[in-house]
């Protein structure tokens, strides 16, 4: 950035911002900032796309993405919900419960550790 054909605005505005006192930090330099987007949008090969621009594609790939996992999420739980359904009902037939059982005998001494 600082050596394309905006570099003399992004030098101006970063240096600004770095050594800013005011609060919120920066807010002293929107004149330098606004002179580096100007550049910018001057050299869209260069530097992109507007914000703007990028943002709302950026929300919408996000939201293709979103219903496809989404999509893919049911599917994948509705898969599951048959394998498990197949498998418990497979593996009651072979699960037994053994209660424990606690003999008491006459023989038996505790000893003192």
């Amino acid at each position: 950035m600082a050596y394309g054909p905006c570099g003399r605005q992004f030098k101006a505005a970063f240096s600004c911002f770095h050594y800013s006192e005011a609060e919120p930090k920066g807010s002293d330099c929107i004149p330098q900032f606004r002179d580096m987007q100007e550049c910018f949008v001057k050299y869209p090969e260069i530097y992109g796309k507007d914000d703007e621009e990028a943002y709302n594609d950026d929300e919408e790939a996000k939201g293709d993405k979103a219903m496809s996992t989404k999509a893919n999420g049911e599917n994948k739980e509705n898969s599951e919900s048959s394998e498990q359904r197949d498998s418990s009902s497979s593996n009651s037939k072979d699960v037994s419960v053994v209660e424990p059982s606690i003999e008491s005998s006459s023989n038996a001494t505790l000893s003192p550790s």
